[in-house]
């Protein structure tokens, strides 16, 4: 475990959260904040251009989807409660 001023974690963020990622636990200490950890979100990675390509069977279904609403095939919501109560339903 490593503990570290809020100015130091800010200094030198990247090296603390490269500790974290390899699995060292980093707490950050605020002295008008408190305490935190620093944990890497769980199957996180970096993203890569590639990761964002747009292929033709994503344009296949994109342009399905697009075709469905044309046809009303869709559900609008229109309230926040709506949005809650649809989603309860899938």
């Amino acid at each position: 475990m490593v503990r570290v001023s809020a100015t130091d974690f800010s200094a030198h963020k990247s090296k603390y959260f490269d500790l974290a990622r390899s699995g060292v636990k980093v707490v950050v200490n605020s002295r008008s904040y408190g305490e935190f950890y620093i944990t890497p979100k769980k199957n996180s990675k970096k993203r890569k251009a590639d990761d964002f390509r747009v292929t033709p069977e994503l344009l296949a279904k994109i342009e399905r989807a697009e075709q469905e609403m044309r046809e009303g095939k869709c559900t609008v919501c229109n309230t926040i409660e709506e949005v809650k109560a649809h989603l309860a339903s899938l």
